[in-house]
């Protein structure tokens, strides 16, 4: 029933399915090159290719419940079917982590890093197009 649902919301805005969270940086890291410590690195990686791999059903689920012109008895079951899907498919759940420590705040989205990490990387002139402010 969910797998033929169209909204078609993607013909007026495409990019509104490109969501963070198909797109995210996150599935590119291997679990191999993540060292002991980052398990709060590995717990994102999870959250994140958890929430990737229900986005659709997600989407179809909220657009069945909020359609009002669907019956009732249809949107009380598509809000029954999306409170049934696991927390941590929540797009909510997913927090920005700095890709080089794991730190939770602080972090800069563009870069992915922690103003820290940011601040050294920059310095060291490894980031491409970061220059030291002079004025």
């Amino acid at each position: 029933m969910l797998e033929s649902c169209e909204c078609g919301s993607s013909q007026s805005n495409p990019s509104r399915h490109l969501t963070p969270f198909s797109l995210s940086r996150a599935p590119l890291l291997p679990n191999s090159t993540l060292l002991p410590y980052h398990t709060s690195l590995r717990r994102d990686i999870t959250t994140r290719r958890a929430v990737a791999s229900t986005e659709l059903l997600r989407r179809a689920y909220k657009y069945l419940a909020r359609n009002t012109t669907l019956p009732a008895k249809t949107r009380h079951q598509a809000q029954l079917g999306l409170n049934a899907l696991p927390p941590n498919t929540r797009p909510t759940r997913v927090v920005e982590r700095c890709i080089a420590t794991g730190r939770g705040r602080g972090v800069i989205t563009e870069f992915g890093l922690c103003r820290y990490a940011f601040r050294k990387k920059a310095l060291a002139n490894e980031l491409q197009g970061v220059q030291k402010g002079s004025w």
